[in-house]
């Protein structure tokens, strides 16, 4: 696993480190070795690694797309310049409550609807 998967993996399942720590797969009552997170870090990099590692397998990244397509399966779909599906519109008219971000630019839909999405759009 690359540093920077690991990072932003951990990132997610720990919220930035806001969860409480009895809720945290690294900390010092899960972890499994009666350490704190960051002692595991660093003594046992090969752990905290497998821990965040499962946790990212168990908790795969949901997109904007693969939250509405699951909504609406029966959607109309439109393909990109590069034969990627998307849905037949803008996220924003969905997602962001009328706000366009994108200055309507349809060569930005494919990557805009295949962002992470945010928890407080779930």
């Amino acid at each position: 696993m690359k540093a920077i998967d690991y990072l932003k993996i951990k990132n997610r399942m720990t919220k930035n480190c806001e969860i409480a720590c009895d809720c945290c797969p690294l900390s010092d009552l899960n972890n499994g070795e009666d350490e704190w997170c960051d002692t595991l870090e660093n003594y046992n990099p090969e752990k905290a690694i497998a821990i965040v590692k499962k946790w990212g397998e168990e908790n795969p990244v949901k997109t904007y797309m693969m939250d509405f397509m699951e909504k609406f399966t029966k959607a109309e779909k439109l393909y990109d310049y590069h034969g990627k599906e998307r849905p037949a519109f803008c996220r924003d008219a969905v997602y962001a409550r009328g706000k366009r971000h994108c200055e309507g630019k349809p060569s930005n839909c494919y990557r805009c609807w295949n962002e992470e999405m945010r928890d407080d759009n779930a």
